[in-house]
């Protein structure tokens, strides 16, 4: 399981910094969404959305 979590990792970095270099310059982290979801072939707009429940906490955070 956690060698899964870093594949997934890795995609969405890669990911991410594609999305960074498009974009160019600085970019808000809600710019880099957008542009996920626009562009990723890799991630739906659906995984890129998702969000999990923090099981220490119980707080919503968002997946990317």
């Amino acid at each position: 399981m956690a060698n899964r979590q870093i594949e997934i990792e890795n995609k969405a970095m890669k990911e991410i910094l594609i999305a960074m270099h498009n974009l160019g310059g600085q970019v808000t982290r809600k710019q880099v969404l957008q542009e996920l979801r626009d562009n990723s072939d890799v991630f739906s707009e659906k995984e890129i959305d998702a969000t999990r429940t923090s099981k220490k906490s119980g707080k919503c955070q968002g997946r990317f």
